[in-house]
């Protein structure tokens, strides 16, 4: 499974890392800083499962998960408010 968590706040990033990284052997995170690079990697990397924030620096959370499901039309995305964290998500509990 290949997870892309999407957030400007690079702090987030590597908490995110971490969390997911120690969930299971068979998951592999990517992340971004900001949505082209994201969207860019989805043109030629499969993706299953994408955490965004609600605002990034150059699009909406929306924005980019409209955009990565033209490439990903089969990946789940997940939209994180300001001060969501990755643990208490809904889609979180079908990775351990």
């Amino acid at each position: 499974m290949v997870i892309m968590v999407v957030d400007s706040d690079r702090m987030a990033l590597n908490r995110a890392a971490k969390l997911l990284s120690n969930l299971n052997a068979a998951v592999a995170v990517v992340l971004f800083e900001a949505a082209l690079p994201a969207i860019q990697y989805t043109m030629n990397h499969p993706v299953d499962l994408v955490y965004t924030r609600a605002k990034l620096s150059d699009l909406s959370g929306s924005e980019l998960l409209q955009k990565i499901l033209r490439y990903q039309p089969l990946a789940e995305g997940r939209i994180l408010q300001k001060n969501e964290e990755i643990l208490g998500s809904p889609l979180n509990s079908d990775l351990v």
